[in-house]
């Protein structure tokens, strides 16, 4: 009586295990598992951004993270960023010689200026200011010239790129003119910064930007005083300039 009894449940038990391994795989069939694909290690170089920042390549595809929206929105960028230029000066008696060989540029000043280049919380790539020791009429005082790179990475035209922070009714009265200085091309306006009797010339670079001179007198509301020898200093400063090879 026991084994008759044993079979009935035996078969049961054998059904049960077939029916649910039948399910089991009609499951499995219907979600298949995603196989996980392999992470590869990307290769350690960079590319260095206009903003002088580095970044990396990213998985899966290994390709260079994007760039700071600073590097396609503005020209200006914070010192950390920057990228320093190389540069030498070279002191030839009674004048010196400054030549940047990031930027790809040389010119000559006198004794009669004294050169400093930012080397912290600059403005712009390339900064530096020359400061005269020409005497003036007021001791405390002295010109001055800022020489930087302005880019241009928008293309836009001289006029909307030097006075973009400008009003539209401000822009009307912007005036500039164009040159050749040491057959290059050069454009020239004043009182660009909104301070009369500033001299701006920008020489164009060949691919858009520009590298600026702004020469300040020491007295903007006076223009009856005797300031010629400044402004010619800065023109001669300007006929030496020169794009490097």
């Amino acid at each position: 009586m026991l084994q008759k009894g044993f079979v009935p449940i035996l078969i049961v038990l054998v059904l049960a295990a077939a029916l649910g391994g039948y399910f089991y795989f009609q499951k499995s069939q219907s979600s298949p598992t995603t196989p996980t694909p392999p992470i590869h290690a990307c290769s350690p170089d960079s590319k260095v951004c206009s903003d002088g920042s580095h970044v990396g390549r990213i998985p899966p595809n290994c390709d260079f993270a994007p760039c700071p929206v600073s590097d396609t929105k503005s020209d200006s960028t914070s010192s950390a960023k920057m990228v320093k230029s190389d540069y030498s000066i070279v002191d030839t008696g009674n004048e010196k010689g400054y030549e940047d060989r990031t930027l790809g540029f040389s010119f000559i000043y006198s004794n009669e200026w004294k050169l400093d280049a930012c080397t912290k919380s600059c403005l712009y790539q390339g900064e530096l200011s020359l400061t005269s020791n020409i005497q003036t009429n007021i001791p405390s005082l002295n010109y001055w010239i800022k020489v930087y790179l302005k880019k241009n990475i928008a293309h836009k035209n001289f006029t909307d790129l030097f006075t973009e922070s400008y009003d539209s009714g401000s822009k009307k009265g912007f005036i500039y003119s164009t040159e050749k200085i040491n057959n290059l091309s050069a454009y020239r306006t004043t009182g660009i910064l909104g301070q009369v009797g500033t001299i701006t010339v920008a020489f164009l670079t060949k691919d858009g930007n520009y590298i600026v001179f702004v020469l300040t007198p020491y007295s903007e509301t006076k223009p009856d005083l005797n300031q010629s020898q400044a402004y010619s200093e800065f023109n001669q400063i300007l006929s030496t300039f020169k794009f490097l090879p």
